[in-house]
């Protein structure tokens, strides 16, 4: 689930330009470190070394082709930590 989505779902895609960035640079920080809770809980000892070394190369289509091949349901587990960072959003607007 892409960020613009996710501003449109919450109908907060019409925020100033800036705005709209800074709140995409924090969604996705909080994305990235959700899912690499979850596929860190999920993977053994060695496959998190190997893990670790296809980090430090910075390419994001190798980390995910690595998790995809290490983790079932891998896609699976992105969109429920989209949705539930979505659905935590929804809630603090609403109480807004």
């Amino acid at each position: 689930m892409e960020q613009k989505y996710i501003l449109e779902e919450l109908e907060i895609n019409d925020l100033p330009e800036e705005n709209k960035q800074q709140l995409n640079n924090r969604i996705t920080e909080s994305l990235i470190k959700r899912i690499t809770v979850e596929v860190l809980e999920r993977l053994s000892k060695e496959e998190n070394i190997q893990f670790d070394e296809v980090v430090k190369k910075r390419d994001a289509e190798e980390v995910n082709s690595f998790l995809r091949s290490k983790i079932e349901n891998y896609d699976n587990i992105i969109e429920k930590v989209c949705e539930e960072l979505k659905q935590e959003i929804k809630s603090v607007l609403e109480k807004v």
